[in-house]
């Protein structure tokens, strides 16, 4: 039987051709949302524990999105000690959206993390096994980010087959400066483009930096992807919009 959680979503980031979902366990008492845990369901049939849309799709026919109230069929906790908030996944039952949380409330859901994923010279990698050494070990984090942050664009070489390509592909980046580290994650959220980097024109040579509306009501959600070639590389999974400026 299921092991069902309630989890308010606030990563529903893309990871290949599948996502990899992410939220906050959330309860009501009646009064007020009480807020828990981190729970990052995974599928193990995927070798990297990514979700197909086909498996996370709801009862109600849709998918979940960013700040959608979910119960999710889960089985046990995955005991990863560098993704400790992985859940194994309950593929054969279906997800069932119950609400949706407001992000007018969002600042009830931030994390405040005394020092942020860092290596003093990979402003987008940190070690394997880092997360595992650290105080407080976790992957995720929602964030509100520092003064100065910033999303970029620029043209970066196309890879195959590890060899350089003379094709070109567009890389999104966040980028911001905490506490003297400084921090690059590539982007994934599904929506990032539509809503911020449609419209910008990206140089052939150096990048850009692509404005938006309400800098200072914007709340990012932080992921370490599993390890990878030695390292855990950092992904902006969500951008949030909401809460008090």
């Amino acid at each position: 039987m299921p092991i069902w959680k309630r989890i308010v979503v606030l990563a529903n980031s893309i990871k290949r051709h599948h996502r990899c979902v992410a939220g906050k366990e959330i309860a009501w008492d009646g009064a007020q949302w009480c807020v828990g845990s981190w729970i990052r369901p995974i599928d193990r049939s995927d070798a990297e524990g990514a979700v197909a849309l086909n498996v996370m799709r709801c009862e109600d026919g849709g998918f979940p999105d960013v700040l959608d109230i979910v119960d999710v069929p889960l089985l046990q906790p995955a005991n990863d000690a560098n993704h400790p908030e992985d859940w194994l996944l309950d593929t054969g039952q279906k997800w069932k959206r119950a609400a949706k949380f407001s992000a007018a409330g969002i600042n009830l859901l931030v994390d405040s993390p005394a020092t942020l994923w860092s290596h003093s010279t990979q402003p987008k990698k940190v070690p394997g096994g880092y997360v595992s050494t650290m105080p407080g070990a976790a992957s995720l984090y929602l964030i509100k980010p520092p003064v100065g942050w910033e999303f970029v664009q620029f043209l970066d070489t196309l890879w195959m087959n590890g060899l350089p390509t003379e094709q070109k592909r567009t890389r999104s980046l966040l980028r911001f400066t905490l506490g003297g580290q400084q921090h690059a994650f590539d982007i994934k959220d599904p929506h990032w483009r539509e809503h911020y980097g449609q419209h910008v024109s990206v140089p052939v040579t150096g990048s850009i930096v692509v404005p938006i509306a309400n800098p200072d009501c914007v709340h990012f959600t932080l992921s370490l992807t599993p390890p990878f070639n030695g390292w855990h590389y950092k992904i902006l999974a969500a951008v949030i919009e909401g809460g008090a400026s």
